[in-house]
């Protein structure tokens, strides 16, 4: 059962008299590319983005190897979304819920031309002919294309002037939605409730009409700005989301640095070509004049190793201060003490750090047993590469540490010749509780 606010019901009707509506439960990596924030919306630049830009894995993992940098990181760019916080936490968060996530990402699309169009989400050709945005859910549409595994919650608009021109192919993961009925399965509540009572409310004060709107494609999108499982428990996602991208890299953080990053394969030799091949092919497009030039717009960058930038990040949050009930709830005492009391932490070698971006590599023929691998490495997180069976390995080493979540015990292909392993995971020695996620095909490609 749900419930409108007042000012909802108007604005949830003007939208389905207005608008068609799509509820896409598969939606594809190439259409997310239209609006992904890869330049040229070709994939391997995101990776290039993501491990090299101002905020990449290469140019700030170790600002993250102790509480106290982890703690200052948080509290200064808060919900900026380039972070390597906000970037790992999307990976992560899309991993744990299958990509189906609890709110849907909003897109919007206009014609390019004034001429029928048969918009097919699965075809090159057909998506040059359209523009979309989207927004809310820009991480998560990263996050996907990181991926390469789509999004199984997304509302897709067509503003009905639009339709005259755009006509939708129909596939299976595509449905029209017709009814407000329809439309609420689309938003769902954070977490179960005993109850069966939901509000919503739609209403956006700070926007005409009370609905955010995409400028660029002249269109409305309805966005939950509350939700309550009645009578007042909080049900929006977004009033957690920050807290637990801290939460998320407070976690991983203190199990990467917690060993040296080790390589298990059964060649050292080819396993490292196969490293050095991947990772020049990813710098070499970041280094390159062209691209350099694009990606310092993106990212206001100066410099290849400018690691902060305090100048240009106005995210201040006092997250810590206003929610220490919230993270007393979910940190462990050592860390929530070293938090209430900052003053002691900034006088107390907290974290020990082990590693570096260096990997280590040990040659093994067991590389079948993934918990034999665990055994010997104990701590920490480290990779597996089975040579003799790898058929494609088109992304840099380093990627795959976004894919390991602290609830996971391992990230692999199918062919588990290729994997990320959280050795500290409960599910090694408690078989009930093993978690594993298995990278799609196009993953390495």
């Amino acid at each position: 059962m749900y419930i409108l606010s007042e000012k909802s019901v108007p604005l949830v009707n003007y939208m389905l008299e207005e608008y068609d509506m799509y509820h896409i439960t598969k939606f594809p990596v190439v259409a997310a590319l239209q609006d992904g924030g890869c330049v040229d919306k070709n994939p391997i630049n995101l990776s290039a983005q993501w491990l090299y830009d101002r905020y990449g894995l290469n140019t700030t993992l170790t600002q993250y190897d102790t509480f106290l940098k982890r703690v200052t990181e948080f509290t200064y760019h808060g919900d900026y979304l380039k972070t390597l916080r906000q970037r790992i936490n999307i990976v992560n968060e899309l991993i744990d819920c299958k990509l189906d996530t609890n709110l849907p990402v909003h897109v919007t699309c206009k014609p390019d031309i004034e001429e029928n169009i048969s918009l097919d989400l699965e075809d090159v050709n057909s998506l040059k002919k359209v523009h979309f945005v989207c927004h809310p859910g820009q991480t998560r549409i990263q996050g996907s294309i990181f991926l390469r595994d789509p999004l199984k919650n997304i509302l897709f608009y067509v503003k009905k002037n639009y339709t005259k021109y755009i006509k939708v192919k129909k596939y299976s993961y595509i449905k029209k939605i017709n009814n407000i009925d329809e439309l609420i399965k689309c938003y769902r509540p954070y977490t179960s409730n005993k109850t069966d009572k939901y509000y919503y409310d739609f209403f956006m004060p700070a926007f005409e009409k009370g609905l955010k709107y995409h400028e660029f494609t002249k269109s409305h999108i309805l966005k939950a700005n509350s939700m309550y499982a009645l009578p007042n428990r909080r049900m929006h996602s977004s009033d957690f989301y920050l807290h637990n991208t801290f939460l998320t890299m407070n976690k991983f953080s203190s199990i990467l640095f917690n060993n040296k990053i080790n390589v298990y394969t059964d060649d050292i030799q080819k396993a490292q070509e196969l490293i050095q091949i991947s990772e020049n092919t990813i710098l070499s497009i970041f280094t390159s004049r062209e691209y350099y030039r694009v990606f310092k717009n993106l990212t206001k960058v100066n410099k290849l190793s400018e690691p902060w930038g305090y100048e240009n990040c106005n995210n201040y949050n006092n997250s810590f201060e206003a929610n220490k009930a919230y993270y007393k709830q979910y940190l462990s005492k050592e860390d929530f003490d070293n938090f209430s009391e900052f003053d002691k932490v900034l006088n107390t070698e907290y974290s020990r750090v082990y590693n570096s971006l260096n990997v280590n590599f040990i040659q093994t023929q067991k590389l079948s047993t993934f918990s034999s691998i665990v055994n010997k490495n104990k701590t920490g997180i480290c990779f597996v590469l089975n040579t003799k069976k790898i058929k494609t390995f088109n992304r840099d080493l380093y990627e795959l540490l976004f894919c390991i979540p602290a609830k996971f015990s391992v990230s692999c292909n199918k062919e588990k010749s290729i994997a990320v392993i959280n050795c500290e995971h409960e599910g090694w020695d408690k078989k009930n509780s093993f978690k594993q996620y298995t990278f799609t095909d196009d993953f390495f490609k």
